[in-house]
């Protein structure tokens, strides 16, 4: 079961990325990065039964469908001990290997998070919240 959302002043280590809301929720931290659930990441507005010629009054709220798909954010924080142009250089190596890593598992059916996102400028990457397609 996950823990509830940490503040930033407790999390160990550097401070979160600056695109952090309150209502991730830390999962994992190691040595080279950290794991956050992050909640409502996309929202789906469905309108079921909809077609080209209906009209404004033919949509009633029970057809209007909102579906919340909540994601991963692994975010590969800077390593101190290391020159700042090594660790840029690194963290954006590793970041890309991963996700080309996870598309070619993706392309020969292994079940893996799909990428839904890369920030090589910030070191991060967002999955969708569970394996495969």
């Amino acid at each position: 079961m996950l823990a509830s959302s940490p503040s930033p002043t407790s999390i160990a280590g550097p401070p979160p990325p600056p695109y952090y809301n309150s209502s991730w929720s830390l999962i994992s931290q190691g040595a080279e990065a950290r794991v956050w659930l992050v909640p409502n990441y996309i929202q789906h507005n469905t309108n079921r039964g909809a077609n080209a010629n209906s009209t404004e009054n033919d949509h009633d709220s029970s057809k209007n469908k909102s579906i919340t798909t909540s994601a991963i954010c692994k975010e590969r924080f800077p390593k101190t001990y290391r020159h700042p142009t090594l660790d840029d250089t690194l963290t954006r190596s590793r970041t890309r290997a991963e996700c080309r890593s996870l598309a070619r598992c993706l392309k020969h059916g292994v079940s893996v998070p799909l990428v839904l996102g890369v920030d090589l400028r910030k070191a991060g990457n967002i999955t969708n919240n569970g394996g495969g397609s």
